[in-house]
């Protein structure tokens, strides 16, 4: 396309334009959900905590954090929470802090896969690879949901970007840049270990003699100097329990009972299931277009290995991109892990279209014209996939063939949250830091009102939308689970609450269109039915109805004091 090379700055500009609007736009249409929310919980006040029995962290084996427990965290290491955390000190505590570095992450790293691929081999290719990882509708999903690996693929790509660069130029300082990179995507997420192998498979296989340099070993120091974080951590965690974090105890096979919630993670041979788990979550994030042309770049750019044709960064990606299916061969990969692929997919796929057209260029005429509107096509499809799957509220057409079935609803935790803000916690109360477990569990009423949750709702969701309020100020939320208990152990819960100073109560109730998993045991739902009932008989309804993206009412939000709740004796 000859705009590639007449107009380079103009397209390039465009693209960057397109690239900021895939992935801001909208960004906090959907509140934050699964592993977001409860990594943000925990990176808005650095407290490695999850309320639960079967996934337990250091606060909960020592009843407060020992001095070694800030330096990572149970199931991960800590480079995301870290950078979390600032940008919730920059933006605000609120979903944009949250997500928005997952976004910028996202403009670098295209930036980085563009510049990586002008240097070696052209501006016009370097237009290509950047175009194929802005509409790319998978890369543009992990870029706004929040996970871990929205921030761990800038550092896979700054670490094949300088990995290349000391093969170009033979200067030690890109080595030890990489090693950096290396250190720092592991600082991001285990998964970055594939890193490792496929750079020594490459000096194996075409240029040995650097691992006779006394600057590649050097340099390989600095990986457990960024990492000494996590080794100190993981040092101190098996000092005291005999095993390691959640994350590395599954990579070798280790399932102690401090995380037996997750205890099924972790290495296994079970290949065909692996192997059909890669496939499947690649078939379900792409458009199928964009998906073959992915897979014909990737049977080309081989067969140009094979006969001995491919460049030093062909070389370099096809490596990587099978490390990453052979680690995962022995692991399974659901969409979020498997996102790691994105930018050397993306830009392997941009290397590929400009040989093509650089060879089509020489035809011109019907074949020029065929080929350029074939693949205008599959980039238009796969930009409406990914608009659909991630911009619209509501998406348009089949699912599976217009849109990918992991995008993003919202469930009305935006609303929730503000309503409360607004509403309820009116002042917010002063933020502490929180060191020891009695801080977490010891319910004390300090303000003249108690919020109850019920808690059928997305878990998730609720840790960052609600909990945290509980958390980090003290607010008083109680859920519906433990205020039933309170009920049959006080005989009258209100009664109690009364007494530590609560003046009005509210009550978020989640209707059945809002419940995720179990709608709770006959018991749970009978007190539900109970309380509802107290409610119609004291004449008090609804204040607020908050709906999800599809309508449907998935709170109900009920407001009333004492004088409501004084006669629900031991109902």
């Amino acid at each position: 396309m000859k705009i590639f090379e007449n107009k380079p700055q103009l397209l390039f500009f465009l693209i960057l334009i397109l690239l900021f609007f895939l992935r801001f736009w909208g960004l906090t249409a959907n509140g934050v959900q699964h592993d977001a929310a409860i990594n943000a919980v925990r990176a808005a006040g650095w407290l490695d905590f999850l309320a639960g029995s079967g996934q337990t962290s250091p606060i909960s084996w020592f009843g407060e954090i020992p001095w070694w427990g800030s330096l990572s965290f149970h199931d991960h290491p800590p480079l995301v929470f870290w950078v979390e955390n600032l940008s919730l000190k920059i933006f605000g505590e609120n979903t944009f802090g949250v997500l928005v570095p997952f976004a910028l992450a996202a403009m670098a790293t295209g930036l980085i896969l563009y510049y990586l691929v002008k240097k070696f081999i052209s501006p016009s290719a370097g237009l290509w690879a950047i175009l194929a990882f802005a509409v790319s509708s998978y890369a543009t999903w992990v870029s706004r949901a929040g996970y871990l690996e929205g921030i761990e693929y800038l550092f896979l790509a700054l670490s094949i970007f300088f990995f290349a660069q000391y093969l170009d130029l033979r200067r030690g300082r890109f080595l030890a840049f990489w090693a950096g990179s290396v250190g720092l995507a592991l600082l991001s997420k285990y998964t970055a270990i594939f890193l490792l192998p496929a750079a020594v498979l490459y000096l194996l296989f075409w240029d040995w003699r650097v691992l006779k340099t006394k600057i590649f070993w050097l340099s390989l120091l600095l990986i457990p100097a960024v990492l000494s974080p996590v080794i100190v951590y993981n040092f101190q965690v098996f000092q005291a329990t005999g095993h390691f974090d959640a994350a590395l105890s599954s990579m070798l096979g280790m399932h102690p009972q401090d995380f037996e919630v997750i205890a099924s993670r972790g290495i296994n041979f079970n290949l065909g299931a692996n192997f059909w788990s890669i496939l499947d979550s690649l078939v379900t994030t792409a458009s199928l277009p964009f998906l073959v042309l992915q897979g014909l770049a990737l049977l080309f750019a081989l067969g140009q290995v094979v006969r001995r044709k491919a460049g030093v960064l062909t070389r370099l990606l096809l490596l990587h991109i099978l490390m990453i299916v052979v680690m995962f061969a022995f692991a399974g990969a659901q969409p979020r892990f498997l996102a790691i692929l994105t930018p050397f997919l993306t830009l392997n796929l941009g290397i590929v279209l400009y040989e093509w057209w650089g060879k089509i260029a020489t035809r011109p005429g019907t074949a020029q014209a065929l080929a350029g509107g074939g693949l205008l096509l599959i980039f238009a499809l796969e930009l409406g996939y990914g608009i659909n799957t991630n911009l619209l509220t509501k998406p348009l057409g089949r699912e599976r063939i217009f849109y990918s079935p992991n995008r993003f609803y919202s469930q009305g935790f935006g609303e929730l949250e503000q309503y409360l803000r607004d509403e309820v916690f009116v002042p917010l109360p002063p933020r502490r830091h929180v060191t020891k477990l009695e801080e977490l569990t010891y319910f004390d009423v300090k303000e003249p009102y108690v919020v109850i949750i019920d808690a059928r709702a997305d878990w998730f969701a609720t840790m960052w939308h609600v909990n945290r309020y509980s958390f980090y100020y003290n607010a008083p939320i109680v859920h519906f689970l433990d205020f039933h208990g309170l009920m049959k152990e006080t005989g009258d819960a209100f009664a109690y609450l009364r007494k530590g100073g609560a003046v009005n109560f509210w009550f978020v109730l989640t209707t059945p269109a809002g419940i995720v998993g179990s709608p709770g045991d006959e018991e749970y739902q009978g007190a539900i039915r109970q309380l509802q009932a107290l409610l119609e008989r004291s004449r008090v309804q609804p204040q607020k109805f908050i709906k999800n993206s599809r309508g449907q009412t998935v709170f109900e939000i009920y407001e009333f004091s004492t004088a409501a709740s004084a006669s629900s004796g031991g109902s």
